[in-house]
C-alpha cells in the first residue's frame, strides 16, 4: 500500500495570506479575516489570532464529509495561548448535528477528537498520554475514526494513542469545513497550524511513524517512504 492511498487533501499552509491551496484536490480554503503566516514546522504555517476571529474554510462537499467510515486527520499545531472553552484546529462542527472535530479543550487541558452521528450520540477521546500541552511548542496530531473497530482515537508526537469505543459513526452533514475555528461556537485557534492532511482510511502505525519522522515531519508529495510502500 502507498501512503498516498485514499489521501483526500493536503494543505501545506505555506501561503503568506489569502487562499490556502489543497495540493491533492480542489479543496482550497478561503481566508476569513486575514490569516497571515509565521514560521512553520515545514516551511511557513498559517498563523491565527483568536482576537481577530481568523480562520480558513470551505463549504461542505463530499470529499470532506464522512458517514460511518474510516478517516484520519493529521497535522502540526502550535498554541500561542489557551483560549477559554476550546480552540478548534480542524473540523466540521456545531453544538447540534456536529460531524468531526480535532481541537484543544481548555477545560480538560488536552488535545481531543470528537465525532457526532447527528442523532444524539457523540464519541470523544482526549490525548491523556501527552497530558497538558505547552505553549509555543509544535505537536504532531493524528486523530482518526475506525469504523471497523468502532473507536475514535488520538495520538500526539507518535506516542501512545488514546482510544475510546464509539459505534455510531459520523454524521454526513452540510457544515463548512474549517481550520482555526468552529464558527457556530466561536472557538478560535490562537497560534499556528501547519501541514494538515486528511485520508479516507486509518493509517498504519508505520505510516504515522514515518510522517512524524522523529519530530522533523514530512511534507507532501510523499515520494520516498523508507519502509517499503509503493508510491
Amino acid at each position: 500500500m502507498s501512503i498516498n492511498t485514499d489521501l483526500i487533501a493536503v494543505w501545506h499552509l505555506n501561503e503568506e495570506s489569502g487562499t490556502r491551496y489543497d495540493s491533492v484536490g480542489s479543496n482550497h480554503l478561503t481566508d476569513n479575516n486575514t490569516v497571515l503566516y509565521g514560521a512553520g514546522k515545514l516551511g511557513n504555517a498559517a498563523d491565527f489570532e483568536s482576537s481577530a476571529y481568523e480562520f480558513l474554510s470551505i463549504a461542505d462537499n463530499a470529499d470532506l464529509s464522512f458517514g460511518d467510515e474510516d478517516f484520519t486527520i493529521a497535522g502540526w499545531v502550535n498554541l500561542e495561548s489557551k483560549p477559554a472553552g476550546a480552540a478548534l484546529a480542524v473540523g466540521k462542527w456545531a453544538a447540534v448535528n456536529g460531524e468531526y472535530l480535532v481541537f484543544f479543550s481548555t477545560v480538560e487541558d488536552r488535545f481531543k477528537i470528537s465525532v457526532d452521528d447527528g442523532a444524539g450520540h457523540r464519541g470523544s477521546v482526549t490525548a491523556d498520554a501527552l497530558g497538558s500541552p505547552s505553549l509555543a511548542t509544535w505537536y504532531f496530531i493524528v486523530a482518526w475514526h475506525d469504523a471497523t473497530a468502532d473507536t475514535v482515537n488520538i495520538q500526539i508526537n507518535n506516542g501512545t494513542a488514546n482510544s475510546a469505543s464509539y459505534s455510531y459513526g459520523c454524521h454526513d452533514g452540510s457544515l463548512a469545513f474549517e481550520i482555526g475555528n468552529d464558527t457556530q461556537n466561536a472557538y478560535f485557534w490562537d497560534g499556528s497550524i501547519d501541514e494538515v492532511c486528511i485520508w479516507g482510511r486509518v493509517l498504519t502505525a508505520d505510516e504515522k511513524t514515518w510522517l512524524y519522522n522523529s519530530g522533523d515531519g514530512r511534507a507532501y508529495p510523499y515520494l520516498t517512504p523508507s519502509y517499503g510502500f509503493i508510491v
